[in-house]
Protein backbone atom coordinates (compact mmCIF):
# COMPACT_ATOMS: atom_id res chain seq x y z
CA UNK A 1 0.00 0.00 0.00
CA UNK A 2 2.90 2.25 0.86
CA UNK A 3 4.57 2.24 -2.52
CA UNK A 4 1.46 2.66 -4.44
CA UNK A 5 1.70 6.05 -2.75
CA UNK A 6 5.18 6.70 -3.32
CA UNK A 7 6.15 8.99 -6.58
CA UNK A 8 9.97 7.23 -6.62
CA UNK A 9 8.04 3.46 -6.57
CA UNK A 10 5.33 4.88 -9.44
CA UNK A 11 6.57 6.82 -11.73
CA UNK A 12 3.72 8.13 -13.52
CA UNK A 13 3.77 7.27 -17.45
CA UNK A 14 4.25 9.66 -20.29
CA UNK A 15 4.64 12.33 -17.94
CA UNK A 16 7.23 14.93 -16.81
CA UNK A 17 7.71 14.59 -13.17
CA UNK A 18 9.81 16.46 -10.62
CA UNK A 19 10.63 15.04 -7.24
CA UNK A 20 12.64 16.35 -3.90
CA UNK A 21 13.73 14.01 -1.78
CA UNK A 22 17.04 13.33 0.27
CA UNK A 23 19.37 10.95 -1.18
CA UNK A 24 18.68 8.38 1.16
CA UNK A 25 15.02 7.94 -0.43
CA UNK A 26 16.31 8.09 -4.16
CA UNK A 27 18.91 5.25 -3.77
CA UNK A 28 16.75 3.50 -1.60
CA UNK A 29 13.47 3.76 -3.95
CA UNK A 30 15.10 3.90 -7.63
CA UNK A 31 17.46 0.75 -6.85
CA UNK A 32 14.96 -1.59 -8.69
CA UNK A 33 14.00 0.93 -11.54
CA UNK A 34 15.49 -1.83 -13.90
CA UNK A 35 12.90 -4.36 -13.06
CA UNK A 36 9.78 -1.50 -13.63
CA UNK A 37 11.16 -0.82 -17.17
CA UNK A 38 12.88 -3.96 -17.71
CA UNK A 39 13.40 -3.02 -21.55
CA UNK A 40 15.38 -0.53 -23.12
CA UNK A 41 17.90 2.03 -22.15
CA UNK A 42 17.85 4.30 -18.47
CA UNK A 43 19.34 7.60 -19.05
CA UNK A 44 20.86 9.46 -15.90
CA UNK A 45 21.76 12.84 -17.24
CA UNK A 46 24.00 14.94 -14.74
CA UNK A 47 26.83 17.34 -15.14
CA UNK A 48 29.25 16.01 -12.88
CA UNK A 49 31.13 12.77 -11.96
CA UNK A 50 30.52 12.76 -8.22
CA UNK A 51 27.75 9.94 -6.38
CA UNK A 52 24.53 10.58 -8.13
CA UNK A 53 21.04 10.35 -7.06
CA UNK A 54 20.30 7.32 -9.00
CA UNK A 55 22.09 3.94 -7.96
CA UNK A 56 21.80 0.45 -9.83
CA UNK A 57 22.61 -2.62 -8.99
CA UNK A 58 26.04 -4.10 -10.64
CA UNK A 59 24.14 -6.34 -12.72
CA UNK A 60 22.03 -3.77 -14.56
CA UNK A 61 24.86 -1.46 -14.92
CA UNK A 62 24.62 -2.57 -18.78
CA UNK A 63 21.79 -0.96 -19.13
CA UNK A 64 22.46 2.55 -17.97
CA UNK A 65 23.85 5.63 -19.62
CA UNK A 66 25.02 8.06 -17.33
CA UNK A 67 25.68 11.49 -19.22
CA UNK A 68 27.28 14.71 -18.07
CA UNK A 69 26.05 17.79 -19.86
CA UNK A 70 27.88 20.98 -19.13
CA UNK A 71 25.40 23.72 -20.69
CA UNK A 72 21.17 23.94 -21.22
CA UNK A 73 21.52 23.57 -24.68
CA UNK A 74 23.64 20.32 -24.20
CA UNK A 75 20.86 19.11 -21.50
CA UNK A 76 18.18 20.37 -23.91
CA UNK A 77 19.43 18.23 -27.19
CA UNK A 78 19.99 14.97 -25.47
CA UNK A 79 16.56 15.38 -24.23
CA UNK A 80 14.93 15.86 -27.15
CA UNK A 81 16.91 13.15 -29.01
CA UNK A 82 16.69 10.44 -25.96
CA UNK A 83 15.46 7.02 -27.27
CA UNK A 84 15.82 5.59 -23.44
CA UNK A 85 12.71 3.85 -21.63
CA UNK A 86 13.05 6.35 -19.01
CA UNK A 87 15.09 9.89 -18.40
CA UNK A 88 16.67 10.68 -15.00
CA UNK A 89 17.44 14.31 -14.66
CA UNK A 90 19.45 15.43 -11.77
CA UNK A 91 18.75 19.34 -11.07
CA UNK A 92 21.72 21.76 -11.23
CA UNK A 93 20.84 25.44 -11.09
CA UNK A 94 23.58 25.73 -13.60
CA UNK A 95 22.13 25.02 -16.23
CA UNK A 96 19.22 27.56 -16.05
CA UNK A 97 21.29 30.30 -14.06
CA UNK A 98 19.25 32.70 -11.45
CA UNK A 99 16.34 34.87 -12.42
CA UNK A 100 15.57 33.31 -16.08
CA UNK A 101 12.38 31.90 -16.15
CA UNK A 102 11.90 31.57 -19.74
CA UNK A 103 15.00 28.93 -19.85
CA UNK A 104 12.82 27.07 -16.69
CA UNK A 105 9.50 27.18 -19.12
CA UNK A 106 11.24 25.85 -22.43
CA UNK A 107 13.21 22.91 -20.22
CA UNK A 108 9.54 22.25 -18.78
CA UNK A 109 7.96 22.07 -22.24
CA UNK A 110 10.41 20.13 -24.07
CA UNK A 111 10.40 17.71 -21.14
CA UNK A 112 6.68 17.55 -21.19
CA UNK A 113 6.87 17.05 -25.19
CA UNK A 114 9.41 14.09 -24.98
CA UNK A 115 7.56 12.83 -21.88
CA UNK A 116 4.22 12.18 -23.85
CA UNK A 117 6.33 10.93 -27.35
CA UNK A 118 8.95 8.35 -25.69
CA UNK A 119 8.09 7.98 -21.77
CA UNK A 120 8.49 9.44 -18.57
CA UNK A 121 11.15 11.94 -17.87
CA UNK A 122 11.74 12.66 -14.23
CA UNK A 123 13.89 15.45 -12.71
CA UNK A 124 15.10 14.49 -9.50
CA UNK A 125 16.69 16.95 -6.67
CA UNK A 126 17.85 16.47 -2.79
CA UNK A 127 17.50 20.61 -2.93
CA UNK A 128 14.76 22.80 -3.54
CA UNK A 129 15.56 26.08 -4.80
CA UNK A 130 13.06 28.74 -5.90
CA UNK A 131 13.81 28.70 -9.48
CA UNK A 132 12.78 25.19 -9.62
CA UNK A 133 9.69 26.23 -7.90
CA UNK A 134 8.59 28.26 -10.49
CA UNK A 135 7.40 24.80 -12.27
CA UNK A 136 5.06 23.94 -9.80
CA UNK A 137 1.86 23.45 -11.49
CA UNK A 138 3.40 23.49 -14.68
CA UNK A 139 4.95 19.95 -14.74
CA UNK A 140 2.99 17.02 -15.05
CA UNK A 141 3.48 16.25 -11.54
CA UNK A 142 5.73 17.81 -8.49
CA UNK A 143 6.49 15.90 -5.67
CA UNK A 144 8.17 17.00 -2.17
CA UNK A 145 9.20 14.20 -0.04
CA UNK A 146 8.66 14.46 3.58
CA UNK A 147 11.04 16.63 5.52
CA UNK A 148 14.96 16.42 5.07
CA UNK A 149 17.17 15.80 8.14
CA UNK A 150 19.96 18.37 8.39
CA UNK A 151 23.01 16.91 10.00
CA UNK A 152 26.09 19.51 11.54
CA UNK A 153 25.35 22.76 12.63
CA UNK A 154 21.97 23.31 10.55
CA UNK A 155 18.91 24.03 12.83
CA UNK A 156 15.36 24.25 12.08
CA UNK A 157 14.15 28.15 12.65
CA UNK A 158 12.28 28.07 15.71
CA UNK A 159 15.93 26.94 17.45
CA UNK A 160 17.37 29.91 16.00
CA UNK A 161 15.15 32.48 17.56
Amino acid sequence: MHDRNNPLKNIPPYSFTIIQASHTEFHKHLLDIPLRYPTGRITYINNHQFVPLLKLKEEHQNRLDHLIRETLSELLSTIESDKSAIIFIEYHLVWFGVDKPDQMLMFNEICRKRAQKGGPVVLITAIMDRELLTLDGKADYFYQMGKIEYQGRSRAMKEQI
